[in-house]
C-alpha cells in the first residue's frame, strides 16, 4: 500500500520525518525549527497561514520541507500553496524537496513551484482537499544526490 493510500493515523506518525532529517543533515547553514510539528491541538481549526507555517527559519528565508516516493509525484494542497505565498510576503520562502526513490534533493522557491504546478500539474483530491499533483520530472530543480542518510 502506498503512503498516500494509508490512513491519516498511520501517515501522521511519520509525517515528514525522513525528509526533515535529510534537510537537517544537508543544509549547509544555520536553521531553527519554525512550523508546527504534530501539536496536541486541532490543527484543522487553525487559519491556513498558521496551519501551514513553514518548517524551518534560516537567516535567508523560510523553508518548507516536502517529499515524494515511488510515484514520483509531489502533492501540494492549494490552501498550503496560498499560505506559503502569504509567508513569502514576509520572508523569501522555498521548498526543500526530498525524492526518497532516487535519493536526491533540491530547492525551489514558492513562485517557481506555483509556475510549475500551473504548467505541468493536475488538480486532484488529497485528504478531501484540492491539491496539485506535480510530476518530479517537471520540477525545475538542480538535484543533488545523497548516498546515505
Amino acid at each position: 500500500m502506498s503512503y498516500r493510500d494509508q490512513s491519516w493515523e498511520v501517515r501522521v506518525a511519520v509525517l515528514g520525518d525522513e525528509a526533515e532529517a535529510v534537510f537537517e543533515s544537508v543544509y549547509p547553514h544555520g536553521f531553527v525549527r519554525f512550523g508546527l510539528r504534530r501539536p496536541p491541538i486541532s490543527v484543522s481549526k487553525l487559519p491556513p497561514m498558521i496551519r501551514y507555517t513553514p518548517d524551518y527559519l534560516t537567516s535567508s528565508g523560510l523553508i518548507e520541507v516536502m517529499g515524494f516516493g515511488r510515484d514520483q509525484t509531489l502533492k501540494l494542497k492549494l490552501e498550503k500553496e496560498t499560505a506559503l505565498h502569504m509567508w513569502s510576503q514576509i520572508m523569501p520562502t522555498r521548498f526543500f524537496i526530498w525524492d526518497r526513490t532516487n535519493r536526491r534533493y533540491g530547492y525551489v522557491d514558492i513562485q517557481g513551484m506555483t509556475a510549475t504546478a500551473h504548467a505541468h500539474g493536475a488538480l486532484e483530491r488529497l485528504d478531501e482537499k484540492r491539491a496539485w499533483f506535480i510530476p518530479a520530472d517537471a520540477l525545475e530543480i538542480e538535484w543533488a544526490t545523497i548516498e546515505s542518510c
